[in-house]
């Protein structure tokens, strides 16, 4: 009644109500650390926390750059050369210390000192191939190797290399697990736009086909994005209580709990996990595994 009675009202306010919290999305801050997504009790978490506070952190998971050479890197010019590329990667933000074969301990050491005494020829290997065609640099990061800032300097480390190796016949490549998160969310931002505009086309020709109007279809994609746009907007507004501390709580659902749905299940249920849902097509199985699938007989898993 409300809406036949004053429908552009209702239209003013619900688009305020919308696009109020739209207004913040530019402010977001859009992280990918992975380290924080695991639950406390893993293994992996805790040696990562230990290392990093009782050890330097810029050890932790340095940045590894490789370069390539037509020449060999244990001449004296081609460790100049790896030097100077050392004492460039060092003046980039964020970037602690470097380690190479001039400065394997990250102080530096003269050349002579690495080619002529048994103790710089022995730390060679490490850091140049046998054939002496390739050699990586290790950056260690003040910074957490997942964070934002870790990424960022990823894409600095990699500016500078790239200028280092320019007029001559030196490639240049970073990698290690910062430089991977940096190449997933450089994907994830060349090929979200691309991925929304085809899926827009899509759901307009089709919605188009089925309703023989033009016009129509178009309020329906406004309206879809803007409530879209709104709950990502909001949704760090309402998190309830209950989702503080949820990684430490795994659970897990199964679809099709035939031989290999029963494996995977016996095994997560080792782990400690919960089964909080059982999803199978035959329904005299589905009820015979929801009988066997429950740690805890006050949580049943539901099914479907």
């Amino acid at each position: 009644n409300l809406v036949g009675r004053a429908p552009t009202a209702v239209l003013v306010v619900g688009l305020i109500v919308l696009l109020g919290p739209v207004a913040f999305l530019p402010w977001m801050n859009r992280t990918f650390e992975i380290d924080k997504d695991l639950p406390t009790s893993y293994e992996s978490v805790q040696g990562h926390e230990i290392v990093g506070e009782r050890f330097d952190q810029s050890e932790l998971l340095p940045v590894t750059i490789v370069a390539s050479s037509t020449g060999d890197w244990r001449t004296p010019e081609g460790l100049r050369e790896l030097q100077g590329l050392s004492g460039r990667l060092e003046g980039v933000d964020n970037v602690a210390s470097v380690r190479g074969p001039t400065r394997p301990m990250g102080q530096e050491m003269s050349i002579e000192a690495v080619l002529g005494t048994p103790e710089g020829k022995a730390v060679l290997p490490f850091y140049i191939s046998s054939d002496g065609s390739t050699a990586r640099l290790m950056a260690g990061l003040s910074v957490g190797p997942y964070t934002n800032d870790a990424y960022d300097t990823v894409r600095k480390v990699r500016a500078e290399a790239s200028r280092w190796a320019s007029g001559t016949d030196f490639q240049t490549l970073v990698g290690g697990p910062s430089a991977e998160i940096a190449d997933l969310t450089g994907a994830l931002d060349a090929d979200t736009p691309r991925v929304l505009l085809l899926t827009t086309i899509a759901t307009f020709v089709i919605l188009a086909l089925l309703l023989r109007s033009v016009v129509i279809p178009i309020f329906i994609l406004i309206s879809i994005y803007i409530t879209v746009l709104a709950t990502l907007a909001a949704a760090p507004l309402y998190v309830p209580s209950s989702a503080f501390g949820a990684n430490d709580r795994l659970a897990y659902g199964v679809v099709g709990t035939g031989g290999r749905g029963r494996y995977l299940n016996r095994k997560y249920q080792l782990l400690g996990a919960e089964c909080a849902a059982l999803c199978d097509v035959y329904r005299d199985r589905k009820s015979t595994r929801l009988n066997s699938s429950h740690t805890d007989i006050t949580r049943m898993p539901s099914s479907a």
